[in-house]
């Protein structure tokens, strides 16, 4: 990719710039494919810094000052910071809906007996339906917590490949790879950096219940599903509009 940019040309028809398209596309089809068949790695990789904790090989990520410098290589215009502050905001919007979910599903565990607590022995019948009863109210809210992480899990998917695929360019897509190489980008911070650039809301504020209800944080991330499927051969290498769409 490196050697593409230095050789790039305005040329549609440049090798070099059909070199990267296609080197482009390698890579997004290389992180669709390894969430599919992990997606808890990468949840990992994507919300902190790679470590062996994760049996990762990769270094440290970038430290913060350096996406500063990375930003100014990426030449972002005014509609694409646009896009990616409105993504931002849908995305820890849902974040935020499932996280409060997921607390609600939790307070419907049946709680165990405390150590030392009295409890009336119960009949073998009524300790059997009893028994019975907590088991499957656990069962119950087991599989709705793991829906809830199988959604979150589609939720950073999504977040990635609208980042990478649909706002950047490939061009820009090589520059961040490049201009970061050997450590990771994390795609959070970058995001930050632009934020802050632009006065937005904090991430506590835009996971909060404050701004919107839950049902409309989830209509709103249907929004951003489209906004995936709309995108084309004609258009997979450019920037596709997010807000004028």
């Amino acid at each position: 990719m490196a050697q593409c940019l230095l050789d790039i040309s305005d040329d549609s028809d440049s090798r070099s710039l059909l070199d990267l398209q296609r080197y482009s596309l390698e890579v997004t089809a290389l992180f669709v494919c390894c969430w599919i068949s992990n997606a808890h790695k990468m949840m990992a990789a994507v919300t902190e810094s790679l470590s062996t904790q994760y049996d990762c090989m990769c270094q440290e990520g970038m430290p913060k000052t350096e996406y500063e410098d990375l930003l100014v290589a990426m030449k972002f215009t005014e509609a694409q910071e646009q896009d990616l502050m409105h993504l931002r905001r849908l995305f820890y919007g849902k974040l935020g809906q499932l996280a409060r979910e997921r607390a609600a599903l939790l307070k419907k565990m049946p709680a165990a007996v405390k150590e030392g607590e009295n409890r009336e022995p119960l009949s073998f019948h009524s300790g059997f339906r009893h028994t019975a009863d907590q088991l499957a109210l656990t069962k119950e809210v087991a599989d709705q917590l793991c829906a809830n992480h199988a959604e979150e899990s589609l939720v950073y998917m999504g977040y990635g490949f609208c980042l990478f695929r649909c706002i950047e360019t490939s061009r820009q897509h090589a520059l961040l790879m490049v201009n970061s190489y050997p450590k990771p980008v994390d795609p959070n911070t970058l995001l930050e950096v632009v934020a802050q650039h632009r006065d937005e809301p904090p991430i506590d504020i835009l996971m909060s219940a404050n701004l919107k209800d839950d049902l409309q944080h989830s209509a709103n991330w249907e929004l951003v599903k489209d906004y995936m499927l709309s995108l084309r051969p004609d258009n997979v290498h450019g920037h596709c509009p997010f807000l004028q769409r």
